[in-house]
């Protein structure tokens, strides 16, 4: 198959290969056909990502995941009674101290409940609320 040189739209030059005495039109349909079918690996990585996810949400939770989010419940209660009594402690500083040490007593309690955050597929929020209650009552 000879090869042609077509232009695009901003003037760079591509190669392409077709078939003999192809048309413009030929030309570009080839060239686009095969663009598309270019796929990088980080596509190949990200649909395959994005298709477990999809798979894992429509999947009912176990029951050894559900306990699990019964133990987070627990622990984000206990967090949160930490958190605030480490705000309340944070008062006895100067006050220039006290807002610092507020912003880094915060900024951890919020990657601590970040972790404790419940699975989208729990459907008692209610129930792991009270939980949490629970957890900070301990």
């Amino acid at each position: 198959m000879p090869t042609y040189e077509i232009y695009k739209k901003d003037g760079t030059p591509v190669r392409v290969e077709g078939p003999e005495g192809a048309s413009t039109e030929e030309l570009v349909d080839l060239y686009l056909s095969k663009k598309k079918q270019k796929r990088t690996i980080d596509d190949v990585i990200a649909e395959d990502r994005a298709r477990r996810e999809a798979q894992r949400r429509e999947t009912p939770l176990t029951i050894g995941e559900q306990f699990g989010e019964g133990i987070k419940g627990i622990g984000s209660g206990a967090a949160n009674i930490i958190e605030s009594g480490a705000l309340g402690l944070a008062t006895i500083l100067p006050e220039e101290r006290e807002l610092v040490a507020r912003e880094y007593i915060q900024d951890a309690g919020d990657v601590v409940q970040e972790y404790l955050a419940p699975d989208e597929r729990v459907g008692g929020v209610y129930l792991r609320i009270s939980l949490e209650s629970f957890g900070g009552g301990l």
